[in-house]
């Protein structure tokens, strides 16, 4: 009695070929299409896409005659082309902000503002946030967002009954920033691809004196991707990643098997041609 054991001989063969793609493709192929697709990512949607830049780096100037406060930030733009714009660096010293030109840009307006009151009356006042805008073409400040807003402000009472339990503890200052911060927080203002300079003027009312947070205000540039691809790959982050990554897995893998069968089949005509000759 024969047993034919061809067939399970070519199961076994194809499985182990299967095996071998399957442990090619998890060791070498997945992780190299992380990187392609990551450097990919990268290129169209560079890491400055978005930047957030602290009004500790804007030039700050006070007016003492209508009260006003202006934080000037200068942008520098530069060439599309460039790979990796200069970084803000967050010491406090005033610096450009590089933004790539020819880009239209959205910016969010981040304030954080401390109010004590210097004379009798109510505690609300009243003050008027405005940002303006310059270019070369047009090099007056034009405004391009003005806001009226409300302040709850301390009296030099209200600090003293905050320190009644302990002046000097580490948590005062943490009391103070928590219950007497005024944050305000405005989003989605278009810049044109031309504007040079952005001013934001903080103007108050009488009898008033405010301070800036200047490290936790901020101003946040990102790029105009609105109706576009890039705005979903930038929103949903993760699962771009997840389906791209896929995707040229699929793609290096569909020619690496390609390849695989090619030489597979290259080699086993060999002996039979040999065969033939002999």
């Amino acid at each position: 009695m024969r047993i034919n054991v061809t067939l399970p001989l070519k199961w076994a063969q194809w499985w182990v070929y299967i095996l071998s793609i399957a442990m090619v493709n998890l060791v070498i192929i997945l992780p190299l299409s992380g990187l392609l697709f990551h450097d990919f990512y990268t290129r169209l949607i560079p890491p400055d896409t978005v930047q957030k830049i602290p009004f500790s780096i804007g030039s700050k100037t006070s007016q003492l005659v209508d009260g006003n406060t202006i934080f000037r930030f200068r942008l520098k733009r530069l060439s599309s082309e460039t790979a990796i714009l200069p970084q803000v660096i967050d010491n406090g010293l005033t610096q450009d902000v590089s933004l790539r030109s020819d880009i239209p840009y959205n910016f969010d307006l981040k304030l954080n503002i401390f109010c004590l009151n210097t004379s009798p009356g109510l505690n609300i006042k009243e003050g008027t946030i405005t940002v303006s805008a310059s270019s070369k073409k047009n090099w007056m400040d034009s405004v391009i967002f003005q806001k009226t807003v409300l302040l709850s402000c301390a009296n030099t009472n209200d600090i003293i009954a905050l320190g009644e339990a302990g002046s000097l503890s580490s948590t005062f200052s943490q009391r103070v920033q928590k219950e007497l911060v005024n944050s305000f927080f405005w989003e989605d203002y278009v810049l044109d691809h031309d504007v040079q300079n952005v001013v934001v003027s903080l103007k108050f009312a009488e009898g008033s004196y405010f301070i800036v947070d200047a490290e936790s205000s901020e101003l946040k540039f990102s790029m105009n991707l609105n109706h576009s691809l890039r705005n979903l790959m930038l929103r949903w982050k993760k699962l771009t990643h997840v389906v791209g990554i896929l995707v040229f897995n699929l793609v290096v893998l569909f020619f690496f098997v390609v390849g695989f069968l090619i030489s597979f089949m290259r080699v086993g005509n060999v002996p039979q041609a040999a065969k033939k000759s002999a």
